[in-house]
This record gives structure tokens, sequence and C-alpha cells, in this order.
């Protein structure tokens, strides 16, 4: 059994996106090793909820808030990642500070998955993992066509972030301090393959096995999670109707669904039907 931290930004349980990607790898490391898990204060009612309701789920967790305010920062897609950058500089004494005191056999960076942002894990002085991470994808210019104007504002955003910060030397270091790097897809496995890491590895960043999928989690922890948003239709929880098409994820323009809506249209079945769930 080794001893690990995990520095997860977002982690929450019964959570998707990159909530879910940070209590996934922190469930499962749990279950093998000590694990401390490092996270903000956003979800710490419902992880210490489920903690109470999972006396048998062992790990030990420090909050570190962020030096700006969370609900100021994330309305815009820019300010979002300088609260996440300046989270990730905040939290280096604490990390340095938990490897003299605890020693740690590894440190992991899990999310956000941004291959473009340094990670204050790579500062811990302990073997480092970094990732998986991912958003070397962008746009093409065949779907940049069909954003709204605040979808393609925000692309364009995106990508002048992703090739700032790619010469930000913190992000460098980063990559040069990762024992271990991890792409979340082919894209970012190419960009990282030309800073030339010391190991570069190929993995999804989901972190859920094979035993996870069967039953999910059990009846008895259900109360303390969080309470499912509503149904976009009002006969979809139910289960009455059956539903041809379904997509699932945050409504934003990157994602594609104006693409599902069209490919829907364009199927010419009458009585088809389609599903979008989600928020935005």
């Amino acid at each position: 059994m080794a001893k690990v931290l995990l520095v997860a930004f977002s982690c929450c349980p019964g959570m998707g996106s990159e909530a879910g990607i940070g209590w996934n790898y922190a469930l499962r490391l749990s279950r093998r090793h000590e694990l401390t898990l490092l996270t903000t204060h956003e979800f710490r009612r419902e992880l210490e909820a489920y903690l109470a309701a999972n006396p048998q789920v062992r790990m030990r967790i420090v909050y570190r808030a962020s030096l700006l305010p969370r609900k100021l920062m994330v309305k815009s897609y820019a300010t979002a990642n300088l609260y996440y950058y300046l989270w990730q500089l905040t939290i280096i004494p604490t990390i340095r500070r938990l490897q003299r005191r605890e020693q740690y056999d590894l440190v992991h960076h899990v999310n956000w998955g941004r291959y473009w942002m340094p990670a204050g894990a790579a500062f811990a002085g302990a073997p480092f993992v970094w990732g998986p991470v991912g958003a070397a994808e962008h746009a093409s210019v065949a779907m940049l066509k069909g954003m709204t104007v605040r979808g393609k504002i925000a692309e364009i955003t995106r990508n002048f972030m992703r090739r700032l910060l790619e010469m930000d030397p913190l992000t460098r270091l980063t990559v040069r301090r990762a024992d271990c790097a991890i792409a979340a897809t082919r894209e970012t496995q190419a960009r990282l393959r030309a800073w030339n890491p010391v190991c570069l590895e190929l993995l999804s960043s989901v972190g859920i096995g094979p035993e996870d999928l069967s039953g999910l989690l059990p009846e008895s922890t259900r109360d303390c999670l969080p309470a499912a948003a509503p149904s976009p239709a009002g006969d979809l929880a139910s289960g009455d109707v059956a539903y041809d098409f379904v997509s699932i994820g945050r409504l934003l323009d990157w994602k594609g669904f104006h693409l599902g809506l069209r490919a829907f249209a364009q199927a010419g079945r009458a009585g088809m039907k389609y599903a979008v769930i989600g928020e935005g």
C-alpha cells in the first residue's frame, strides 16, 4: 500500500464531468492505497456526507480555497481558467508542507484536464503523475459555422489561452517534472510528445473500472448525493417512452448539440424521439 496525494480541483460523488472524474480517481485509489485528497471547498458538504454515510471509504481530505471568489470567477471561460490557474499556484506551499510531513510515495494531478496549464503537484518534490490531461482539440471551421456568436467567442478565447499558456514556463516545468504524463486524447498525446516528457501514456479520463459499472452506487449512498437535475422531458424519467436518440452533457456550443439536432432533423422518420439531457 502506497501513500498517495491526489490533487483534484473539482471532486464530488454522484456527479459527471470534471467533478465526477476527480471523485472516480479518489474512490478507486482509496481502495488500494492510503489516500489524501486535496481539493477546493466547492463540494465539501457532498464529500463529507458521502464519507459519513460510507465509513468503509477511507481517505483524508484537505480543503484549500482560491484567492478569488468562485461565484464571480466562473461566469466566463477566461475568468474560470484564471481562477483555476491561481488555485494551482496557491496550493504549492500546502503540497510541499504535506510532503515534508507525510512523505508521499506519489503525487497525482487529475483535473482540470488541461495540458496547457501548470499543476501545483509538480512542485511537491515527490514522484509526480500528471493527468489524464486533454484539451488539445479544437473546433473545425465547419463546426464553428454552426455555433452561436457567444460560442465562437469562447472557442477563439480558448485557442488564444491555449497557445499563450503553452509558452508559460510553469507549464513547461510541469511537463519536465512529470515522471509520467497521461494524455486523455490522441491529439493531446501528439502535442505532449513534442515536449518530450519522460513517460507518456494514453488513457481515458473517466476513471471508472468495469466493477463500477455493474452496480454503480448502492441504495444507502443516494441520500447524500446532490439532487438530480430535472428531466428535460416530462416522460423521460418514467421510462414509458422509448427514445431513438439521446444526447447527454453540458449544453455548450463546442459539445456539438446543434449537430445532433441537425442530424435528427435529417433522419426523416416520423415518430422518432430525441432526448437532450443537460444544463446550459
